[in-house]
C-alpha cells in the first residue's frame, strides 16, 4: 500500500495468543461485535476460536511505525481522495477483493453494514429507510466495482504531512467493499462535515438557513447550460 503511495502505518510485529481461557481461570464476556452467528463463523475460519466453540479471548499485539505528521483539515480533501483512490485501484476488481478475503481480510467494509449492525436497525421506526435496508445491503454485496476499502475515513484518521501529503491509519474497519462506501463516509464525515458543496466556487461552503434555495447551473448532454432548484 505505501509502494502505491497510499501511507499508513506499516506493521513491524503481529503476536496473537491462542483463544482459550484467560490466565486467571475466569469466562470472560465477549464484545458486541463477536454476538453475531457471521463474526463467530469468520472468526472460525481463521483459527480466532476453535471449530468446538468457546468465546474469542485472544490477546495480541501489535507493533507499528509512527507516522509523522499533523491534523488533517477539510481543505485538504483532494489530497485525501487520491489516497482513497490508490487503496481502491490497489485491490480493484473482484478477484483482487475476495483473495485478499480468502488471506484473512474482513468480507465487509466498514461498521455501518447490516450485518454488523443488528441492534441498531431493529430500534428503527418502520420508514422507507429501513424498508429499504436489506435491498441496499444486498445491492452493495453485488456491486461488480469491489475493491478494498479503508472503511473509517474520517477526519480523525487522517493526518497530513508537508512533504508526504495525506497518511491514514485505524484499519479496524479495513474490508471489501465497492468504493462508494468509503467515498460517501469521507464525503459525511471529514470533506462536508455539515457543510455543502459550492459549485461555482468549487468548494465547500455553509448550509444556508431552513428554507433556503439551492441553485446551480451545468451542462446537459448537448452542452447547453441549464438551472436547477432544490
Amino acid at each position: 500500500m505505501c509502494a502505491a503511495g497510499a501511507l499508513c502505518p506499516r506493521p513491524l510485529l503481529v503476536e496473537r495468543s491462542a483463544s482459550g481461557q484467560p490466565p486467571n481461570g475466569r469466562k470472560r464476556r465477549a464484545g458486541t461485535l463477536q454476538s453475531s452467528d457471521r463474526i463467530q463463523g469468520l472468526l472460525r475460519r481463521f483459527k480466532v476460536l476453535p471449530e468446538d466453540g468457546g468465546e474469542e479471548n485472544d490477546q495480541a499485539v501489535i507493533c507499528m511505525t509512527k507516522l509523522q505528521g499533523g491534523m488533517w483539515s477539510s481543505s485538504q480533501a483532494e489530497p485525501a481522495l487520491s489516497w482513497l483512490a490508490r487503496l481502491h485501484a490497489l485491490f480493484w476488481g473482484e478477484a483482487r477483493a475476495s483473495a485478499a478475503v480468502a488471506a484473512g481480510v474482513s468480507d465487509q467494509a466498514g461498521f455501518w453494514h447490516l450485518d454488523n449492525r443488528s441492534i441498531e436497525f431493529d430500534r428503527m421506526g418502520d420508514g422507507p429507510l429501513k424498508r429499504a435496508a436489506a435491498g441496499v445491503d444486498a445491492r452493495l454485496k453485488a456491486d461488480a466495482m469491489q475493491t478494498l476499502c479503508h472503511g473509517d475515513p474520517k477526519g480523525a484518521n487522517i493526518m497530513w504531512d508537508a512533504e508526504k501529503g495525506v497518511l491514514m491509519y485505524d484499519f479496524q474497519w479495513f474490508g471489501k467493499g465497492p468504493p462508494t462506501k468509503d467515498l460517501t463516509y469521507f464525503f459525511a464525515t471529514a470533506a462536508l462535515n455539515g457543510r455543502r458543496w459550492n459549485q461555482s466556487k468549487d468548494q465547500v461552503g455553509p448550509v444556508p438557513p431552513a428554507g433556503g434555495i439551492f441553485t446551480s447551473s451545468r451542462r446537459n448532454s448537448r452542452g447547453r447550460l441549464f438551472s436547477s432548484t432544490a
